[in-house]
């Protein structure tokens, strides 16, 4: 299982997975699952991708990950899935997003129903999330990454991605 790392680039980010290529190849390595990945381009560079799980029978669409560096790439690459009808249901968890693209979600008329609106009513607003070094005695330093405390929520980006959802 790939490892959880802090980003190098800023003390401002959050704890996440490190998205690699080694993360890729072994995330989306399950031969008893199909994926689909869509990517935006602007001239040469890729600017965001999005990694969309397939349901046995080919008609319901996983979003299972995603990113863009421009902040737009994503909604773009979701409007030609929606557009072009490549699913009947095309879903993804509403787990730790952003506040603006749970925004663009709502634009794209994305909307919580049946049992996840029943399972967002009964949220505690506590995560199920429990963290500690694995060796026998610890100090203060052990609960940090990079200067920033583990057991501080706020410190992570958590997203659904390691579950294929279906």
């Amino acid at each position: 299982m790939s490892a959880v790392c802090a980003e190098r680039e800023s003390k401002e980010r959050p704890i996440q997975l490190s998205k690699d290529v080694s993360f890729f190849r072994w995330r989306f390595r399950n031969v008893t699952r199909k994926y689909i990945f869509y990517y935006h381009y602007r001239g040469d560079e890729i600017t965001g991708y999005v990694a969309v799980g397939l349901s046995p029978n080919h008609r319901r669409g996983y979003v299972l990950d995603f990113a863009d560096t421009d902040g737009e790439s994503v909604a773009e690459i979701l409007r030609f899935i929606i557009r072009k009808r490549h699913f009947d249901i095309l879903s993804i968890y509403d787990f730790c997003l952003a506040d603006d693209f749970r925004k663009s979600l709502k634009g794209l008329r994305f909307k919580a129903r049946g049992l996840v609106k029943r399972i967002e009513k009964k949220r505690t607003g506590e995560l199920p999330l429990l963290i500690r070094p694995v060796k026998k005695n610890f100090t203060e330093d052990d609960w940090m990454i990079e200067g920033r405390d583990i057991r501080k929520i706020e410190n992570w980006k958590i997203t659904e991605i390691c579950s294929d959802a279906v």
